[in-house]
């Protein structure tokens, strides 16, 4: 994770290959593959495709998963940037409704969805 964290920086695309090489490990089991894919998805959630994103993260975004909180704002956002406010909305929903979000995540979910409500997209 260290390695993949340090190219990040410097080679994006080696570090997303070196943290899907990690989450495909099934011998580290769910939370230590969940957290390679949000690192991952950390890196390029901006410009993938709001279907990949759902495919790879939607699973880590249930609700028994250690890693959801930061699936579902990386899915938010690429949703956001995909244009597709009401998925944007469904997942900001989620976060602000579960009572085990972190309280930075609510907060920032329901800033979002007034500034999405404000500029007249929702």
């Amino acid at each position: 994770m260290r390695a993949a964290g340090a190219l990040a920086q410097s080679k994006p695309a080696d570090a997303v290959k070196a943290y899907d090489e990690i989450s495909a490990d099934t011998s580290l089991g769910t939370i230590w593959q969940d957290l390679p894919r949000c690192a991952r998805d950390c890196c390029s959630s901006t410009r993938r495709h709001l279907a990949d994103l759902r495919r790879r993260l939607d699973p880590v975004a249930e609700p028994t998963r250690s890693f959801r909180h930061t699936a579902r704002e990386l899915l938010a956002l690429s949703a956001w940037r995909n244009h597709d406010v009401a998925a944007a909305r469904k997942y900001l929903d989620v976060i602000a409704g579960d009572a085990e979000s972190p309280i930075g995540a609510r907060a920032r979910a329901m800033s979002w969805s007034a500034l999405i409500t404000a500029d007249g997209k929702s």
